[in-house]
This record gives structure tokens, C-alpha cells and sequence, in this order.
């Protein structure tokens, strides 16, 4: 996974960071366990994917008045890590 975000978010609050990395790491585990093995994979990797994607799109708007705030960039990452989670149930 691309650490752009996380790390711009850890620059900014050390908490909200923390919060990203515990969705992080449980997302992850939820799917170490496939439930429907006949679908198109759209597990962790596919999440660490597009947060690189938009990692790449963020990231030259960081340095100028558009850039996202550490709220922002908590609920994009947390959105990107758990919008595949309905594929589970």
C-alpha cells in the first residue's frame, strides 16, 4: 500500500492516524477469510490500491490551499478501506 495518505495524516493528528491504521489492520484481517470465492477479488489489495490512486491524485494538491485537513484524509482513507466490506455479508 501507498503510504502517502497515512503518512500525510500522521503528520497532521497523530490520533486520526492511529484510528486509520486499527481499520487498516482489521480490514485486512476480515479478508484473510474470502466468503465468496466465485466473485472478482475485491479484498484488501483492491482497497490498497485505489488508496495509492488516490494518494497519486492527492498529493499535488497537499501543498496548496486545497489541500485536505487531517478529517478529510481520515474519512477518505477510512471510506477506500471499508467500501468493499457489503461484498462480505
Amino acid at each position: 500500500m501507498d503510504e502517502y495518505l497515512f503518512s500525510c495524516l500522521h503528520d497532521m493528528d497523530v490520533a486520526l492516524w492511529n484510528r486509520a491504521i486499527t481499520i487498516s489492520h482489521k480490514t485486512a484481517a476480515l479478508w484473510e477469510q474470502p466468503r465468496l470465492h466465485w466473485f472478482t477479488d475485491h479484498g484488501f489489495g483492491h482497497s490498497s490500491r485505489v488508496i495509492s490512486r488516490i494518494g497519486e491524485i492527492v498529493k499535488p494538491l497537499q501543498h496548496t490551499a486545497q489541500a485536505l485537513n487531517p478529517h478529510e484524509l481520515f474519512v477518505l482513507i477510512a471510506a477506500t478501506l471499508l467500501h468493499e466490506q457489503p461484498v462480505r455479508i
